[in-house]
């Protein structure tokens, strides 16, 4: 199973050299929902990912999720 890696998002964040709420801005979501996916307290849904494509159209998605051996 894959799971979205709020490491390579701060990764992301950090290399665009984007604050969180600019990057919340690009993504037209709230400052507060970016963060508590950065901290891993939400999982993001289809909106999310798809905002986060739109703000990052050159990193494939991928890129954003690890695959976890432990869960089926």
């Amino acid at each position: 199973m894959y799971e979205f890696s709020p490491r390579e998002l701060r990764n992301a964040l950090d290399e665009a050299g984007l604050t969180q709420a600019e990057l919340a801005d690009r993504m037209g979501i709230s400052k507060a929902s970016l963060s508590r996916v950065l901290r891993g307290q939400r999982s993001p849904g289809s909106k999310f990912i798809a905002a986060l494509k739109a703000a990052f159209p050159e990193k494939p998605m991928e890129s954003f999720f690890w695959r976890n051996e432990g869960k089926k």
